[in-house]
């Protein structure tokens, strides 16, 4: 994500959120819970995944998608889409 989208982002905003731990996951949908605005640098975001009761999580911008998703041009959801096309699920590095 562009840091003008990030920093555009507002609370209740909704987003996919990678897994970098795991990089077969595809992204989860997750609410922008807590916006600090930080002018002149990136914004300080904490977010909220839908059906999940567990703390919010600071993703980097790199890991985050906005929605509605189109054409994102990211490596990790083409790789997973490769792999699902091909009907095996990728591999972590």
């Amino acid at each position: 994500m562009l840091r003008m989208e990030w920093n555009a982002l507002r609370i209740g905003d909704h987003v996919l959120v990678h897994d970098d731990d795991d990089l077969a996951l595809p992204p989860t949908e997750g609410a922008i819970r807590v916006l600090q605005s930080r002018p002149g640098s990136w914004n300080d975001l904490a977010i909220g995944l839908i059906g999940s009761t567990g703390p919010v999580i600071r993703p980097r911008a790199g890991a985050c998608h906005l929605l509605p998703l189109h054409a994102t041009g990211c490596w990790r959801c083409d790789v997973v889409a490769a792999a699902q096309l091909a009907g095996a699920a990728p591999q972590s590095s």
